[in-house]
């Protein structure tokens, strides 16, 4: 056991360098297979969606069209993540402006003011092949 230990002593340097090799490898296989997997594949997400009165209404499990996050103005101003358009069983949808969020729940904002706040809050995100 002590020669054993001796040995990796005295191989740390290459058994250090040997894993970072390694894990760099892997890290880069994750990011081959995150591509290929964007390219083949887009989410859908879909949302609990209920009116900011949900006292008098019920809640959904609707569709959603996510916009995430994006940097603009090179780089110096950010525009955040938000739901742009939640869409009903009956046909019916609701486009949104933008979107608060706070503690995973969206509290989205609709273009047309007829039209009520809603919090929204991700129930499920599906792959589907493109």
């Amino acid at each position: 056991m002590k020669k054993l230990i001796q040995q990796l002593l005295d191989h740390s340097t290459e058994i250090i360098v040997g894993a970072f090799i390694l894990v760099a490898i892997l890290g880069m296989g994750k990011l081959l297979i995150q591509r290929v997997e964007n390219h083949f594949y887009s989410e859908v997400f879909y949302v609990y969606a209920c009116p900011l009165d949900a006292s008098n209404s019920k809640c959904y499990k609707v569709k959603a069209d996510y916009v995430p996050g994006k940097w603009i103005n090179e780089g110096n101003d950010y525009e955040p993540e938000y739901f742009e358009t939640i869409y009903f069983d009956n046909g019916g949808y609701i486009s949104f402006s933008s979107c608060d969020i706070k503690d995973k729940t969206y509290t989205c904002y609709p273009e047309d003011e007829k039209n009520e706040i809603w919090n929204l809050q991700i129930s499920e995100v599906k792959k589907i092949r493109k």
